[in-house]
């Protein structure tokens, strides 16, 4: 879980304290829940802000418009007071008083401000981390390949800063503090700046961090406004090379161009006494909408401020909340809902089962309620009762949040487990619109797309999705699924060859030569290379009868040797022997022959014995007869049939 503890406002001046009894109210627009203890007209007012926040950056980025983060809840506090108790974690550095704070939770984006003060710095929107926070979430989902940390930071912290009035909205003011940061400490290295990456120290070390945030927004406020947007070509030739696939070095080249020579002037730019910013009008459709407030329960309050609570790590506080929502109400789903988020966070997993089973119960309307209570059934192997309640749940989830990328991929990869692969495919594509830099969604893509009878798009999707990968996990998923893909794909050939050989086979049996032609190099390897004996003695077969190939009984000897070095006794080493005894394709050689046949007999190989016998029964001498005889109801009493009538023929 993500908080805002490092990029806060500071207030100036003393805040009120908190008042005995509150009325708390919630505003639902068409895209914010705003929960406040300020009156419903600041907690309606709150909501259009950032309704008009959004559709103007909407402006800048058309696909914003489209891209599916977590839930966000703006939580509008009256004063200091009310702040200390949903944010005790802000005031632990003394000295410090906060305008607002954020933390991303497993299951919202939670934003909370102050209303009743403003910055020092008046032309700074109070709202300039939660605004900042929000680009950063939009930015990181909405693309399928994020933008480097340089320009996802600078473009959040640039316009983050978005003031809404009643006809216009100003973005990109000025941020004092930033362009202070930036020309009073020691600047990195231009080029280690645009390297960085997610887990490079510059971003890890909190001094590191302070000053590559300074320097981003400058270097991005620059492209953006100098010059009168002069540069902003540049910047957009960039992310054009960027979202086109160019390596970093090409989109800088391609891009920027001499982005060295920015970096002599950005030290001038960040001390100019004005900086230009951008201006558009407000939506008169959302400046008129008035949405409908209606007044919380205590019980959903509390229950609301221990999810909070957990998102900020503090457990002591959300069980305390937990605690005081069940006195109010025991059956109040938001309790359950907090005690589960705890219980993940504490990776408890029984405990979060059995949290999350109560909240779904109890008719709970989190859809990571319900996403969880089915992700927390799946087994290996799930039977076909738990697939039917693991959907109903998703399709609950989806139904109460049709955004909800997380549920749409899980349903899509429960009705494949189901075989409902057609059913699957507009969930998962619906999950990969709404956030395309997802690495799961292409995986989950990948599985519904293979069940389609479509293997080489699975392929593609698995592929994206393990260069999306953003951590270990994801990685492995990609990685695991590409295995079994790839080994699918071999037995597919295989199944596909196994076939094709079966047909010509069948053909080179009925004396197609062309069929047999064909199939000889095969059979030939198989028996050779791999030594399969069944193979080898289909070779044998082949051209010791001239089945569909010139009779060949030299070669069909050497391939009975093979078999029978395979260890097929029964057929091909009798029928070596055999060859063997009567000069068959091989010298002929009685006493070798009837050796291995009697060697074989001895092993208990009643074929041989009989085999052997067959030979003797032709001799003049009484002695081979008589042998032969022996011979002949040993195998008989083994229960040979065919022995048993040629001993009766023997006097």
């Amino acid at each position: 879980m993500r908080q805002g503890l490092v990029c806060l406002v500071v207030v100036a001046g003393l805040a009120r304290g908190a008042t005995a009894a509150e009325t708390w109210i919630e505003i639902r627009t068409t895209n914010f829940t705003v929960v406040s203890n300020a009156g419903e007209s600041t907690a309606r007012k709150t909501g259009i802000e950032f309704e008009q926040a959004r559709a103007a950056y909407g402006k800048l980025w058309p696909w914003m418009l489209t891209t599916r983060i977590k839930p966000a809840i703006v939580v509008a506090l009256k004063d200091e007071g009310a702040m200390r108790r949903w944010a005790p974690g802000f005031f632990e550095k003394s000295g410090v008083n906060w305008v607002s704070g954020w933390s991303e939770g497993a299951d919202r984006l939670y934003l909370l401000l102050r209303t009743d003060a403003r910055p020092a710095e008046q032309a700074v929107t109070p709202n300039y981390n939660l605004y900042r926070a929000y680009l950063r979430s939009v930015l990181s989902a909405g693309l399928e390949r994020p933008f480097p940390e340089w320009l996802s930071n600078g473009l959040a912290g640039v316009l983050a800063n978005i003031s809404v009035y009643d006809k216009e909205i100003l973005i990109g003011r000025p941020v004092p503090w930033e362009l202070r940061q930036f020309s009073s400490h020691a600047r990195l290295p231009l080029q280690a700046v645009l390297d960085a990456r997610h887990d490079s120290p510059l971003l890890r070390d909190d001094n590191q961090r302070l000053q590559f945030d300074a320097q981003c927004y400058v270097l991005v406020h620059y492209l953006l406004f100098a010059d009168r947007g002069a540069h902003a070509a540049k910047l957009t030739n960039f992310q054009r090379q960027w979202l086109a696939g160019a390596s970093p070095d090409k989109a800088l080249r391609e891009g920027l161009g001499d982005y060295r020579a920015i970096e002599d002037v950005l030290p001038s730019y960040a001390t100019r006494p004005v900086l230009s910013y951008a201006k558009y009008d407000t939506e008169a459709k959302i400046a008129a909408e008035r949405p409908g407030a209606r007044t919380l329960s205590p019980a959903e309050v509390a229950g609301l401020q221990a999810m909070v609570h957990v998102a900020m790590n503090r457990p002591v506080e959300a069980q305390g909340a937990i605690r005081a929502a069940r006195e109010a109400d025991p059956r109040l789903p938001a309790s359950f809902d907090a005690e589960g988020l705890l219980a993940d966070r504490d990776r408890d997993r029984p405990r979060a089962k059995e949290a999350y089973n109560q909240a779904v119960e109890l008719g709970t309307t989190s859809s990571y309620s319900h996403y969880r209570a089915a992700q927390l059934m799946w087994t290996a192997q799930p039977d076909a009762a738990v697939l039917a309640l693991m959907r109903r749940r998703l399709e609950r989830a989806v139904e109460l949040d049709p955004g909800d990328a997380a549920a749409l991929s899980f349903l899509g990869e429960t009705l494949v487990q189901q075989n409902e692969g057609q059913a699957a495919l507009p969930h998962v594509q619906r999950a990969v619109a709404l956030e395309p830099g997802r690495s799961y969604h292409r995986v989950a893509l990948a599985r519904v797309l293979f069940q389609l009878g479509r293997p080489e798009e699975a392929r593609a999707s698995a592929e994206l999705g393990l260069r999306l990968a953003q951590d270990e996990n994801e990685r492995s998923n990609a990685e695991r699924y590409l295995l079994f893909l790839g080994e699918s794909a071999r037995l597919a050939k295989e199944r596909t060859r196994h076939e094709e050989t079966e047909k010509l086979t069948d053909a080179c049996q009925n004396g197609d030569a062309a069929a047999c032609e064909r199939i000889l190099p095969d059979l030939e390897r198989a028996c050779g290379t791999e030594g399969r004996a069944p193979t080898c003695n289909y070779l044998a077969w082949l051209f010791r009868g001239g089945h569909g190939v010139t009779a060949d009984l030299a070669r069909a000897a050497v391939y009975l040797e093979r078999a029978c070095s395979a260890g097929d006794k029964k057929n091909a080493c009798i029928e070596h022997a055999w060859m063997r005894l009567n000069g068959e394709g091989l010298a002929k050689d009685e006493s070798k022959g009837a050796a291995a046949l009697q060697g074989l007999c001895d092993e208990g190989v009643l074929d041989a014995c009989t085999r052997l016998a067959i030979s003797l029964v032709s001799k003049p001498a009484a002695a081979d007869r008589r042998r032969a005889k022996t011979l002949f109801s040993r195998a008989c009493e083994a229960g040979q049939q065919e022995a048993c009538s040629m001993a009766k023929q023997i006097p």
